[in-house]
């Protein structure tokens, strides 16, 4: 079965932030100590450095913490991918749950009306009391106030209540989606979608091309993983 890389790290902080959430640890360094691991090479495994994250590195993730429902095939293949928090499933929480997790899906990949095709995970975020859809950020554009391989959780919003100014997610007619802070364009009918990252230009786009916008409610900072 072919791994990916970045898919491996993302489900192996999430897993990290089962732990977190459940005061298993309470930091990093609780399970760098339960693994018995260099705290550097730790932080360059869970950020997807292919050096540090192996199939060893895994395991031993896993031996650290017996009984708690991880295992290799789940992290390393995503076969039962633990989720963002607990399985609602496995939980009882049917009723419960407060979003989806779409973990096949980055923000700068397509991502709107057509969601529904993606595979979805219902999971159970503290604090959030409402029901939004995660996606995983990816790129700079927008750092430092969004990093790739953070997670934030969306809701669609009708264009009449766009402020300007403020970030939200686009999806345009080609199905290509952005995490942009949108601008008023060059007249009523274009917008601007300008970056945090003052090393990527703006770009303007005609407003019939703008399929699907997204408000973000929630962030989740792989710094917290």
């Amino acid at each position: 079965m072919e791994k990916n890389i970045i898919e491996i790290s993302q489900r192996l902080r999430r897993a990290i932030a089962v732990l977190k959430g459940d005061m298993v640890v309470k930091t990093n360094q609780n399970i760098i100590e339960r693994m018995q691991v260099n705290k550097s090479n730790f932080s360059s495994a869970i950020n997807g450095n292919t050096n540090y994250l192996t199939e060893e590195f895994v395991k031993k993730f896993v031996s650290a913490f017996p009984g708690y429902g991880f295992d290799f095939d789940s992290i390393w293949y995503g076969l039962e991918c633990p989720a963002l928090v607990k399985k609602v499933e496995s939980e009882g929480l049917e009723d419960k749950y407060n979003g989806f997790y779409y973990p096949e899906v980055r923000v700068s990949a397509g991502f709107g009306e057509n969601n529904i095709q993606h595979h979805k995970e219902p999971v159970i975020v503290p604090g959030v009391y409402e029901e939004l859809e995660y996606i995983n950020v990816f790129g700079d554009s927008m750092f430092p106030k969004f990093s790739s391989g953070d997670i934030i959780g969306i809701k669609p919003i009708d264009f009449s209540y766009l402020v300007y100014g403020h970030s939200y997610v686009v999806v345009l007619d080609n199905g290509d989606c952005y995490i942009k802070y949108v601008k008023k364009g060059s007249d009523q009918y274009h917008v601007l979608l300008s970056s945090e990252n003052k090393f990527y230009d703006d770009m303007e786009f005609p407003l019939s091309r703008i399929k699907s916008l997204f408000i973000i409610k929630a962030l989740i900072s792989k710094q917290t993983f």
